[in-house]
């Protein structure tokens, strides 16, 4: 297990959220999630996968202060529920998946050091991907990049 995982599942203990508002995945259901993320959104198998994205339209949207304060801008409106997948260190795979709210990826993340990672809806329509530059970088399928 990664230190970025290991991290993440304390601050999920940290905020006491229970299974039903932040899940993590099993190995093989992670697994496919990703599989399927990156289908979508990832040509190739890069490092990171914002180095090598589909086609778009994608939006970037730089930010001054912690992106998880930001996330919620680019969620859909109406969206709850999302897949959180933290980039973990280069080599160790596979990467983790957490079945959450969108509230509790911003409460996990506001307790942990700075990382890239993907915030992912559940049925691969949209996502948000914070990078180390700054940024997210944002895709949500019919309706183009705005917030």
């Amino acid at each position: 297990m990664s230190k970025i995982e290991q991290e993440v599942d304390n601050a999920v203990r940290s905020a006491a959220l229970s299974p039903d508002v932040a899940r993590k995945c099993g190995q093989a259901e992670a697994s496919a999630i990703v599989k399927q993320a990156m289908a979508t959104f990832v040509k190739g198998d890069p490092r990171v996968w914002w180095l090598s994205l589909v086609e778009g339209p994608w939006g970037y949207y730089p930010y001054a202060t912690e992106g998880f304060a930001h996330l919620r801008e680019h969620v859909p409106a109406g969206e709850e529920r999302c897949l959180f997948i933290p980039e973990i260190d280069a080599g160790m795979e596979p990467l983790p998946v957490y079945d959450c709210s969108v509230d509790a990826v911003v409460a996990i993340l506001s307790r942990c050091f700075l990382f890239e990672y993907y915030v992912v809806g559940k049925g691969t329509d949209w996502i948000v991907i914070d990078t180390d530059h700054g940024q997210h970088i944002v895709w949500k399928r019919n309706a183009g990049v705005t917030g």
